[in-house]
């Protein structure tokens, strides 16, 4: 819906412009105020003052109930919001219902997105913050972590996707440049898949084990990374049951998240920005 300040505002405006038309109205020459006794009808003023105040009227009704597009933008914001959200959450104690008896070592964060064509409402549009660490302190290999799911999750607005390795554009082209792709993994450094269940669960999940395929970033108990640098990019697309990919509008109209191994995440609007970075 318009928001309350954008209908209030061009309520003011179009009032703004009837008041000029009647203050013309009356500076104008007798001659145009008044039509002959003898003719019927409206004079021009009148005329332009009745259709400005319909226009008016009618714009106010479809303001009402216009559906404005989904934004490119927030849905960037939003996303930045999570990668936030995880950064902190590496820094989370235990999340064990019981961590006396689960005690919880080298805690670590990940953002994951969804990655299941199955899916195709949440599919490269769910993201999750989920928490994991070890059962003891020198246990640190990926294969010894547990995950909990929390309660921080964000659905990208219908239409926006984020643009994985399998996009594809419009117009028959092969797919969006490479540098232009997000560049996050959905394996660990031992070449296991991430993998998590669908539905969220209070009990821990051991690595790789789970019913669904998720992209994923890590963070560590300092709010660092040892992934490198990252990009999260998305589209507006559309995406059918047993295609090949989200097929994308364009290569240009996207945004993007670039987040450093120090945790700090940088928003992009502009694509050859994000080609500049990807080269760095």
């Amino acid at each position: 819906m318009i928001s309350v300040n954008s209908q209030q505002n061009f309520r003011a405006a179009m009032t703004k412009q009837i008041q000029k038309h009647f203050e013309a109205l009356r500076r104008a020459p007798a001659f145009v105020r008044h039509a002959p006794a003898s003719k019927a009808g409206f004079t021009l003023i009148e005329l332009l003052v009745v259709i400005t105040i319909i226009a008016f009227i009618a714009a106010v009704v479809v303001s009402i109930n216009a559906d404005p597009p989904q934004s490119l933008s927030s849905a960037q914001n939003a996303a930045k919001t999570i990668f936030r959200a995880a950064r902190l959450r590496s820094q989370s104690p235990n999340p064990d219902r019981n961590p006396k008896e689960n005690p919880l070592y080298n805690i670590r964060s990940r953002v994951i997105i969804l990655n299941d064509p199955s899916l195709p409402e949440e599919h490269l549009r769910l993201m999750r913050v989920i928490i994991g660490g070890t059962r003891s302190a020198e246990k640190t290999k990926p294969s010894d972590y547990y995950w909990y799911d929390t309660d921080t999750q964000y659905v990208l607005p219908k239409g926006i996707y984020m643009v994985d390795v399998a996009a594809r554009v419009a117009g028959g082209r092969e797919g969006f440049p490479q540098e232009r792709r997000s560049q996050i993994s959905n394996k660990d450094s031992t070449d296991t898949e991430m993998r998590k269940n669908y539905q969220p669960s209070v009990k821990a999940q051991k690595e790789g084990e789970g019913d669904r395929s998720w992209y994923f970033y890590e963070f560590d108990s300092n709010g660092t990374s040892n992934m490198n640098v990252a990009t999260f990019i998305i589209a507006k697309g559309n995406f059918t049951p047993n295609s090949d990919g989200v097929l994308f509008q364009n290569i240009h109209n996207i945004a993007g998240l670039y987040v450093t191994p120090s945790g700090e995440t940088i928003l992009y609007n502009d694509g050859f920005e994000m080609d500049k970075t990807s080269l760095q």
